[in-house]
């Protein structure tokens, strides 16, 4: 039988992170509306979030801690990778 507290602790730590990438999609959204500083604030607050939880879930399984650590780098690379140089990229 499996324990209870522990699929409670799965539950939460998948919430974390799929509200953590659902914030980087409103932060990149949101570059140039009225918006941006709270999205940028709710993107800043999940990613210490996100990381918090990957700490402490090095401590508790490794399942926990690796899905937590990807969630982490896509949502770094997807807030830091820059779109804007595509369009200008020179064909040969």
């Amino acid at each position: 039988m499996s324990d209870p507290l522990a699929n409670w602790g799965f539950w939460i730590i998948l919430t974390i992170q799929i509200a953590g990438i659902l914030a980087t999609g409103l932060a990149r959204l949101g570059e140039g509306s009225s918006w941006q500083t709270c999205c940028q604030r709710l993107y800043f607050a999940s990613l210490a979030l996100v990381g918090l939880v990957t700490v402490v879930g090095i401590g508790c399984n490794p399942g926990y801690w690796m899905a937590s650590g990807t969630t982490l780098s896509i949502m770094i690379v997807s807030a830091v990778f820059d779109r804007g140089g595509l369009d200008k990229a020179v064909v040969w």
